[in-house]
């Protein structure tokens, strides 16, 4: 009988604020179990889509309204068939300011 350890990911700070068009920097996973796959989601598109597996690139950050969006990002880790307790955090995009 083998039992593996529960994959988890190492916490990922808050992110931002980045003001709309401007770049957002790569966002890498990690955790201490080898061989861990990562995959996310996000509540909002704020430049790096909605869904995808291991680590968000760079990106240019996307806020077409006129207040800030707040995207709350969940990643789920993966190993040897197990899958690990989901972690959340943030990215919030400003908006481009307007003169009336």
């Amino acid at each position: 009988m083998t039992v593996y350890p529960t994959p988890t990911v190492n916490v990922v700070a808050n992110q931002g604020p980045y003001c709309n068009t401007n770049a957002g920097l790569a966002i890498n996973f990690s955790g201490p179990v080898a061989g861990t796959t990562f995959s996310w989601t996000s509540a909002v598109n704020v430049g790096f889509g909605l869904s995808g597996s291991g680590n968000i690139g760079a990106f240019t950050a996307s806020n077409a309204g006129t207040a800030p969006v707040v995207a709350i990002v969940t990643v789920t880790p993966s190993a040897n068939g197990c899958v690990g307790t989901p972690s959340t955090f943030t990215v919030t995009v400003n908006p481009t300011p307007t003169v009336n």
